[in-house]
């Protein structure tokens, strides 16, 4: 299918010509501040001639830098309006480069473009041919002829968009499973748990406007895409379509953080402790809250809300996450961090003594583990296939019973 796009909003062109300028003052700032501490280190005695000399003409040549910059983005966002260039100019994603860039820069600061840009930041949308597709019963009818009843959503990584499968993966996974692939665009420099709980949405709007009934989905999601895909699920319990949810494949996911975001944070914190390179350390600081999400995975926004985002080396996960029931009265607990999964189970009958706890061991080979147990004085008492799985249930010496279950 050819790569259409609409024409560009008329603020998109202006939006990125502030967006430039923004930037641009940005790091002047910084290399004012910069320069300034070091002029303050080496002339320490404001009273001194040379620096007071230093000083003027610094003042002067920033000032002069800034005063052009403004300038130059004021002309050119004037410019623009008065010539009307911008409808003659296509979309900044228009193109594989403006997409790579757009990936980029949502990625890099999405959460301010949001608030100073919104035009620029992606919203969350499926694509389809380089176009969005609106959630409506007809226009996915239309871009989804062949739409099947297994769909499988795509979720591209940090600085990323939908080019990033390329088109050969999604029409293998088709080929070989009969599914329908989807293809979903959005914006990585938010809050993670804030595009999961958007994908959450959307999933819902999909399942319910697919031209044919949905039996089974997928979510298949690339290094941040996977958390995402993780917080969506998290953050889904109780909608309807999260009992179709057949798999949540996550591809190089950092589920236990980023070492790299670690690093960064390290190296904002020790930068932002000399004063010559503070300014330095604020501007790394500026990155967006998506990339921060990834220091230690944050899903859910109690992990990130109130908290300094800056912070050094602190991980703020809650112990445990519930996830969704998988099955009606079942609820799991699932450890953020190192830890024992637990699934705790709903039963109609009072209770008579003490609180029961009821184990089940999920492992590779059940034959082999419940050989081991035998040998250990363990007592199989029933073994069960069901659930897309098997499961032996065995008794200890004491006769508490516990079960052995196909990981």
């Amino acid at each position: 299918m050819a790569e259409l796009e609409p024409r560009p909003e008329p603020d998109e062109v202006r939006a990125l010509a502030r967006l430039v300028t923004d930037t641009t003052g940005a790091v002047v700032a910084t290399t004012r501040a910069v320069h300034r501490a070091i002029a303050d280190r080496v002339w320490p005695d404001a009273g001194q001639p040379a620096k007071a000399m230093h000083d003027a003409i610094s003042t002067v040549v920033y000032a002069s830098i800034d005063a052009g910059t403004t300038t130059a983005g004021v002309v050119a966002e004037h410019g623009l309006r008065i010539t009307g260039a911008t409808r003659r100019l296509r979309p900044w994603t228009g193109t594989a480069s403006g997409r790579y860039l757009a990936g980029f820069v949502n990625g890099a600061f999405g959460d301010r473009l949001l608030l100073r840009h919104p035009v620029l930041a992606t919203p969350m949308r499926i694509r389809a041919g380089g176009r969005d597709v609106p959630l409506n019963p007809e226009r996915l009818a239309a871009t989804y002829p062949d739409a099947t009843s297994y769909v499988v959503v795509f979720l591209h990584g940090l600085v990323e968009t939908e080019q990033w499968w390329g088109t050969t993966f999604a029409a293998g996974l088709e080929a070989d499973l009969g599914c329908t692939s989807v293809q979903v665009r959005y914006n990585t420099g938010r809050h993670i748990s804030d595009n999961g709980r958007q994908l959450a949405d959307l999933v819902g709007e999909l399942v319910e406007a697919w031209p044919v009934d949905v039996e089974r989905i997928a979510i298949v999601g690339h290094s941040m895409g996977g958390l995402v895909a993780r917080s969506a699920v998290h953050q889904a319990a109780g909608e309807p379509w999260l009992d179709l949810v057949a798999h949540v494949v996550c591809l190089g996911s950092p589920h236990d953080g980023s070492v790299v975001e670690r690093g960064a944070n390290v190296l904002a914190w020790a930068l932002r402790g000399i004063g010559q390179t503070a300014p330095l350390g604020a501007l790394l600081d500026s990155r967006s809250a998506g990339i921060k999400d990834l220091r230690y995975g944050y899903l859910d926004e109690r992990d990130w809300l109130g908290i300094d985002p800056d912070e050094l080396l602190t991980d703020r996960r809650g112990p445990y996450r519930r996830a969704p029931d998988r099955f009606d009265g079942y609820a799991g607990l699932e450890p953020a961090g190192e830890g024992v999964p637990l699934t705790l189970q709903r039963v109609p009958e009072p209770k008579r003594a003490k609180n029961r706890l009821h184990l089940d061991l999920l492992v590779p080979d059940v034959d082999a583990e419940v050989a081991r147990l035998e040998r250990l004085g363990a007592r199989t008492l029933e073994t069960h296939t069901g659930y897309g799985t098997r499961w032996s249930v065995l008794a200890d010496p004491e006769g508490n019973e516990f079960c052995v279950a196909a990981d």
